[in-house]
């Protein structure tokens, strides 16, 4: 094998002290226990020993990970992607201590046009937060679950772009000569500007751009 490609991942959400165990551990298990297996049973099948080339390792983040934001209803894939961030890290370090080490190249999306996004946006499979209220109907955030649907909505329309993007980051991770360690796709300004803002303040923000959407 040239390259392994880690691309498969899911998003679940709720109530974190309402969520049901298997969407919590369904995130982690797909995200994150995928991740480590693929890469752990592929890894003796990579091509290491050609002077020409070096393997490469491809680990999809986010730009949750990426600009360390996490929201509330959310956190479930958050989580998933920075315990990425720092599975890649450790990864990279240890490939120093090896021959022949494979690059460990981290991709870091934005919201793309992936059926995760446009089902999600459809109130369908990914409406996780309305459909919380469907397995816990007594839920205490019933009042911010709906508007908190609604900023999340209006931020992926707003921002999806087409999932080409990711392809062709891929295509460089994979083919450059000496790839770099991140590829940063489609990265929102408001990701970027929540980066630099302290979290006291997106806290507050947070919960007034639910009562607006209220």
């Amino acid at each position: 094998l040239d390259a392994v490609v880690n691309f498969a991942g899911v998003m679940r959400g709720g109530p974190l002290m309402e969520m049901r165990d298997k969407d919590f551990h369904m995130v982690f298990n797909i995200n994150v226990l995928g991740t480590f297996n693929v890469n752990k049973y592929s890894f003796p099948l990579l091509k290491r020993h050609d002077p020409a080339f070096r393997a490469r390792i491809v680990n999809v983040g986010s730009e949750v990970s990426l600009c360390q934001v996490s929201a509330g209803f959310a956190a479930p894939y958050s989580a998933s992607k920075f315990a990425i961030e720092g599975y890649s890290t450790g990864l990279r370090q240890e490939m120093m201590f090896i021959d022949n080490p494979a690059h460990i190249v981290v991709i870091n999306p934005g919201a793309m046009e992936t059926p995760m996004n446009i089902v999600g946006n459809k109130g369908e499979l990914n409406a996780f937060m309305l459909e919380h209220t469907v397995h816990c109907p007594d839920t205490e955030w019933e009042h911010a679950l709906r508007p908190g649907q609604a900023v999340a909505h209006n931020y992926i329309q707003k921002n999806m772009r087409p999932a080409i993007l990711v392809a062709e980051a891929v295509f460089k991770a994979v083919h450059f000569h000496q790839p770099p360690r991140r590829f940063a796709v489609n990265v929102s300004y408001e990701m970027r500007l929540a980066s630099v803002t302290p979290q006291i303040i997106l806290d507050h923000a947070t919960a007034l751009g639910m009562k607006f959407h209220s």
